[in-house]
């Protein structure tokens, strides 16, 4: 197995990474600005999900058998309305 994660900074996404390095599945971890811990299994890819382009060359990169998409708009008092949410489950 092999996990591309996005958002693996983030509030659910470092608990998630973690969990799955401790299992010992193989991770592809995507981040925007600043990359995560350096884990068991981890590998950590630089991309822009808003951007299309970067997007397909993350997965292209990513080679992943399994996608858990936890990046999501998170600003207090704009979780619920925000229309970047909406784009993110495009």
């Amino acid at each position: 197995m092999r996990v591309l994660l996005t958002d693996a900074t983030g509030f659910l996404g470092r608990n998630v990474l973690a969990a799955l390095s401790d299992k010992g599945v193989e991770v592809i971890a995507a981040y925007r600005t600043e990359p995560g811990p350096t884990l068991n299994a981890v590998q950590w890819l630089r991309a822009d999900l808003t951007d299309a382009t970067e997007t397909a060359r993350l997965v292209r990169e990513a080679k992943a058998t399994h996608l858990l998409h936890l990046a999501w708009r998170a600003v207090y008092g704009d979780v619920a309305n925000s229309r970047q949410n909406l784009d993110w489950l495009q």
